[in-house]
């Protein structure tokens, strides 16, 4: 809530559409209250919005208590290029180790930087779809839920028989 407070007030113009879960009634901001559409879609409602929508937002969680960080990836992290959608992601390490920043995801760090790519994306629709292509070729589909499990399970696998050692 905070980055899109900041960012609506960096381009109070910007059109922005807000899905998902309780937005509605936890969201404190005046400026962000007015694009909230409702809950979650899911299924083909889901896969149709991020296909429609010029540039989709990965926000990360901050950190919360009893957490050694915040997240560094989401479910949007995969879904989003999964779907064929231009991916504009809160930059973070692990990230950083998914994707090709500048090549297959667009990255920022703060408000102002989340606005100036905004611009710029905005205004170069060829190098947005490339790079939508690109974080696409990337995702399907080696970040499939079926690979994600098998490489959480193979972390595990290798932890157990470091244990019995």
């Amino acid at each position: 809530e905070e980055v899109l407070h900041e960012l609506l007030g960096l381009r109070p113009r910007l059109k922005l559409t807000v899905w998902g879960n309780h937005w509605q009634k936890r969201c404190t901001s005046a400026r962000v209250k007015q694009f909230i559409k409702g809950e979650p879609l899911v299924g083909d409602s889901y896969a149709k919005a991020i296909c429609a929508a010029r540039i989709n937002l990965a926000l990360l969680s901050g950190k919360v208590q009893g957490a050694s960080c915040g997240d560094e990836t989401t479910t949007r992290t995969y879904e989003i290029p999964a779907c064929g959608g231009f991916m504009l992601h809160e930059r973070s390490p692990e990230l950083l180790q998914l994707y090709r920043e500048g090549e297959e995801v667009a990255c920022f760090s703060s408000p102002q930087e989340l606005a100036e790519k905004i611009d710029y994306y905005l205004a170069h629709p060829e190098e947005r779809g490339a790079m939508a292509r690109a974080g696409h070729v990337r995702c399907v589909p080696v970040y499939s839920y079926d690979n994600r499990m098998a490489e959480i399970l193979h972390w595990h696998e290798l932890r157990q028989g470091e244990a019995r050692k």
